[in-house]
């Protein structure tokens, strides 16, 4: 006997809950359960054709009933595990895998999230969302407590949130990394997007602990909005966030940037600050948390940080605490996953210095500016970026660190079906930083593939350093074509996903690193 909310995958003497959905709805399928076996039907709504021989169990919220039931199917597993949820628009994934790998040098923490169900960097499943349904969710608690799991990092998407996924897990901190746009194609403005992001911080457990950032708009709202007592606060130094600040009016040097400069940066090197976003249409976190004045009694921060290729050092400091700190991990973005990460296994009981120590020790997060290496002359990276912000953070950063006389060229794409209106956003950055940009598109699902690539189009200031290759196996040999001994090469949007969804739902894909890895094969082989 199971519980099911899936009429297909019903077998005799499961319970069915008939769960209201986005596309459809449970109650329709309640027959169908019923032929296939369920014993109990689960219901909100009436009428309902009752069979004999089936139990008919009416509630007044089928959601919340699932929720409890596999909670208590799954014997409450978060009760007895330390649970960490990470929420925000970018960093989840990085930093639930940083507490992950690191949380488990003092007690045992498995991951769940984009990257799917791991421990001991094994993968118990792959993913499929981001934040699996609840009934996936409790069985994942417990699959990973049953294994000697003591703990759980998991990746909370807004989607994941507003359908009550994860309601009944019992979450001893939360996190939040950054806000910037994302998700308007359900959520419509970027206030309902939030909204659905602070819902996880109103309905945290008193005695549980909320890491906010310090540096971004919206903190002063979350913090007012967590149920929680114990709110601990992480950010930059002031002079690392004003070096910050002046290296982001650098970016802006680069030929063809003007026009993005003078939308986005106000040419300030105190602020990088934003217009609006009905003017902009993007918001980024560099941008954004400058806004806030700096807080002397900030419980964590980084100082002194020192950016290279290949490494980020720092001092973290928390109260008279100083413990430096060198990871693998580049970019100002990342430090703030570092410190987020820091702070919530530090509240969660692990030393300071056994922290910064274990920063030392990250190994390659999967799609993460992950490194692709074949033994080939230039350098090529996948990453997961997708989103306005997301592109800004990594590009920037490598722009900054990159050695002089090599060339960045950037694979960018958007996916159809979603948010069209930062397609525009997406190309104009790249099109700022990328010394060439191969337009492509993922995920198309039942849009046309170059209908995609000419919204992408309207952001390219400069079309002679662009390619458009709607096909995107076709668009990364054309990046990798490309590359000479020195430069560097971005594949974004996909990084290690399994899957690509098209027309009739998911098709197999073998990622981003795969056929990055295959193109550079090619081209040393002089196939390309």
């Amino acid at each position: 006997m199971k519980l099911c909310f899936d009429s297909r995958k019903v077998e005799p003497g499961d319970t069915f809950f008939c769960i209201k959905g986005t596309v459809t709805d449970g109650h329709l399928y309640a027959g169908t359960a019923a032929d296939k076996g369920a014993a109990v039907i689960v219901y909100s709504d009436e009428p309902m054709e009752k069979r004999p021989g089936v139990k008919y169990i009416k509630v007044d919220d089928t959601v919340e009933a699932l929720d409890n039931a596999a909670r208590e199917f799954f014997g409450d597993p978060s009760r007895d595990m330390v649970v960490f949820g990470v929420t925000g628009t970018n960093g989840k994934t990085t930093t639930a895998q940083i507490i992950s790998q690191v949380f488990s040098l003092y007690r045992k923490c498995g991951f769940m999230g984009t990257i799917g169900l791991t421990l001991d960097g094994k993968t118990i499943r792959e993913a499929s969302l981001t934040t699996p349904d609840a009934l996936t969710v409790q069985e994942s608690l417990a699959q990973v407590k049953s294994m000697g799991g003591e703990a759980m990092a998991m990746e909370i998407s807004a989607q994941g949130i507003t359908q009550r996924r994860v309601d009944c897990v019992d979450f001893d901190c939360g996190i939040f990394t950054n806000f910037t746009q994302d998700h308007l194609d359900n959520y419509g403005t970027m206030e309902n997007y939030f909204n659905a992001k602070k819902r996880f911080f109103q309905s945290m457990k008193k005695d549980g602990t909320a890491v906010l950032n310090r540096d971004i708009q919206e903190f002063g709202s979350l913090r007012d909005a967590c149920s929680c007592t114990n709110i601990v606060t992480y950010g930059l130094d002031e002079k690392d966030r004003k070096g910050l600040a002046q290296a982001a009016s650098a970016d802006w040097t680069r030929p063809g940037s003007g026009d993005f400069k003078d939308k986005y940066y106000d040419g300030t090197a105190s602020s990088v600050s934003h217009v609006s976003a009905e003017e902009a249409g993007v918001t980024t976190a560099a941008s954004a948390m400058t806004d806030n004045a700096f807080d002397p009694e900030m419980d964590y921060r980084a100082s002194d940080i020192v950016y290279e290729v290949g490494k980020t050092s720092f001092n973290l400091c928390h109260g008279d605490q100083v413990c430096p700190v060198t990871t693998n991990l580049m970019g100002s973005y990342n430090v703030y996953n570092l410190l987020a990460a820091g702070a919530a296994m530090n509240q969660m009981g692990m030393d300071l210095q056994d922290i910064a120590e274990g920063f030392s020790h990250i190994n390659q997060i999967p799609g993460r500016m992950q490194a692709v290496d074949e033994g080939q002359d230039f350098s090529l990276y996948v990453d997961y970026a997708h989103t306005p912000d997301g592109y800004y953070q990594i590009l920037s950063a490598v722009r900054n660190l990159m050695p002089e006389g090599s060339r960045l060229i950037v694979v960018a794409g958007a996916p159809g079906g979603r948010d069209h209106s930062k397609r525009k956003e997406l190309a104009e950055i790249a099109g700022a930083f990328a010394d060439f940009v191969v337009l492509t598109t993922y995920d198309v699902r039942s849009e046309n593939p170059d209908d995609i690539v000419v919204d992408l189009l309207t952001g390219i200031k400069d079309v002679n350093k662009c390619i458009s290759e709607s096909n995107r196996i076709r668009a990364i040999r054309r990046a990798v074509a490309l590359a000479e001994p020195g430069d560097f090469v971005f594949i974004l949007n996909k990084g290690v996903e399994s899957f690509m969804y098209g027309p009739d739902g998911r098709m197999p894909y073998k990622g981003d690193d795969y056929y990055g890895a295959q193109a550079i094969r090619e081209k040393m082989e002089g196939q390309l």
